[in-house]
């Protein structure tokens, strides 16, 4: 094996400041799209965890019933849906009168809002 000289690893000898420039912006446009596309990448990485846990799941309750992985998918997603519906048929009073309030409470605040900002000047236009 021949000895190389630090200096010809460090940087490739087609490399000219355009090529750096050009490698540069685009390490800033990739960082600036996930930054944007945070919430997509959340969202993706929270399906991967909820796959990996119905898939260990379906399996554990195969292996306990000696049923199928459809079926027990079908009984997961069933007892899923089940407990999601009881949440939302227990608290839905609640939740309806909350937008209520919110409703009547929205307006009063956007008049107080306008107020303090013409108290303080602070006008368009």
């Amino acid at each position: 094996m021949r000895d190389l000289p630090l200096s010809s690893l460090a940087t490739p000898k087609n490399s000219s400041p355009t090529s750096l420039l050009f490698i540069g912006l685009g390490s800033i446009v990739a960082l600036l799209l996930a930054w944007h596309g945070r919430v997509i990448l959340m969202l993706l990485f929270a399906a991967i965890v909820v796959a990996a846990l119905m898939t260990a799941v379906v399996e554990w309750l195969g292996t306990r019933s000696k049923i199928g992985r459809r079926i027990s998918l079908l009984v997961i997603l069933c007892v899923a849906g089940g407990l999601v519906g009881l949440t939302v048929w227990l608290s839905g009073p609640s939740i309806i009168a909350q937008f209520a309030d919110l409703q009547s409470d929205l307006p009063q605040a956007a008049h107080q809002l306008t107020g303090r900002v013409n108290d303080h000047g602070w006008e368009a236009g």
